[in-house]
Order: C-alpha cells, then structure tokens, then sequence
C-alpha cells in the first residue's frame, strides 16, 4: 500500500473529513476497472470452457449417431411382411415407394373379401391383395438388394395359372421358376432368392373358373403376405461410410 493510500485510510478511521487528490481518485477508478476487466475475462473464460464442453459433446454424439445407424444397416435383419391391409381406397394402382419398393404401373390392389372370385381366397390377411391387373405383366424393385423369402399366390379367375417369377440383380436375371396356383386356395411360393432388386412375374394359360364367370379371359394373379428381408450393408461399404461422414463433418468443423 502506497504512502497516499495509508493517509486516507488513517484519516478515513479517525473520522476526519478528506478531500481525495484527483490523481488517488483516478488510481481507484482504475483499480475497479481492471478488477471489472479481470472478472469479465474471467467470465468469457469460463463460457468459453462451457462451449468447448458442449461442442465436444455434440460431436460425440454426433459421432455415437452416425455409427449407430451404419451398424443398424449392417446388423442382419428379420424378414419384413408386406400385406398390402394398411392401404387406403379399392381397386388402385400401388403407391410408388410403398414399403420401399418401386411397382409397375399395372400391379394394383384391392379388398380381397369384397371383390369376391379367385381374390377372396386370396386374401390371408384381411382384407387387401395385390394383383396384376388386366393381366399384364408386373414388375416390383428397389433401390438396395433384398431377400425374396416369398408370397402366397391364388389365381384370380383360372384355376392351374401359371406364374413365371424371375429374380434380377443390377439388370441382369439371376433367378427364375414357374409356379401352378389354384383359383380356390391361396399357395405359397417359397423361394429364399438371395441379394435381389427386382422381381418380375408373367401368367399365362390356365382353366377359367366357372363359378367365378366375368372376366375369365384375364390372367391376373392375386399375391398377399409379400415376405423379403433387406441385405444389410457389406463391411467394406459400412467403413467407407463411416469415413465419409468423419471428412465430411471435419471439413464443415474446421
């Protein structure tokens, strides 16, 4: 403590009335300044260790994210049903993207139960089927290789209709079979092709059912209980994966 600053306190305590020297007074402005500067760099370092904090946080969260979706998509998965119960309207042309596939323009649906004929022994599971309509050909794909586990196919209007199904794999067939339905009891057609992203189906020939009558010169083909299980990701293309999201969320973070 300076010589000035021990007469003002000694005066201060005796009660004697002091008149501060202008350059004391400036000494003590600057002395709260630079206790204020102190605190407030004080302050910014300790927000600044929050935001660290909270940004290293973040990526690894971010990190933990990314690894638990590639995993997910490499981890062997169960096989998914298809049973066409959970779309809306009759009589229609299949969503494009429904259940993540692509179908033909021609491969409609329809309630089972209602439409009557070959469809309603069709349907397994209440109450909507999947049909080739008019007869033509139908084609379904998708973007990733799947499993075709199967389907149960019934005849619309014929019994002993024939069904050629072909597996394909980045254009070019690498699985086939002709399958007999009946028009009077859905069959299961199992098939277990593996790593497929396209299906095709033709029908032909057949015995119009009497009973059933109208349009018995079409050869449509009721399918439900679509069953195929999406190929998880190869290890090569989860690591590639995973160190393409690490560049990419490098070079945005630099």
């Amino acid at each position: 403590m300076s010589v000035e600053s021990r007469k003002v306190k000694a005066q201060i305590c005796m009660g004697r009335p002091f008149h501060f020297h202008s350059g004391i007074i400036r000494r003590i402005e600057l002395f709260h300044t630079g206790q204020a500067f102190g605190c407030a760099r004080a302050a910014s370092r300790q927000n600044s260790g929050i935001q660290g904090v909270w940004r290293k946080d973040m990526k690894k969260a971010f990190a933990l994210l990314i690894v638990a979706v590639l995993l997910r998509l490499a981890m062997p998965a169960g096989a998914d049903l298809c049973t066409f119960d959970d779309l809306l309207g009759n009589h229609m042309a299949l969503p494009v993207g429904y259940q993540g596939f692509t179908w033909s323009e021609h491969f409609w649906y329809v309630d089972g139960v209602t439409y009557g004929a070959g469809y309603a022994p069709a349907t397994v599971s209440p109450r909507n089927v999947a049909f080739n309509a008019y007869g033509y050909d139908v084609e379904v794909a998708a973007v990733s290789l799947f499993n075709f586990d199967g389907a149960y196919f019934t005849g619309g209007w014929k019994d002993g209709l024939h069904i050629d199904i072909s597996g394909w794999r980045d254009g070019s067939m690498v699985e086939s079979a002709t399958v007999l339905v009946s028009s009077t009891a859905p069959t299961w057609v199992g098939l277990n092709w593996m790593s497929v992203d396209e299906l095709r189906f033709h029908s032909y020939d057949g015995t119009p059912n009497p009973d059933y009558g109208g349009h018995d010169t079409y050869n449509q083909f009721a399918m439900d209980d679509f069953t195929y299980t999406i190929v998880p990701l190869p290890g090569a293309v989860l690591l590639a994966g995973m160190g393409l999201v690490c560049s990419v969320w490098r070079l945005k973070h630099k």
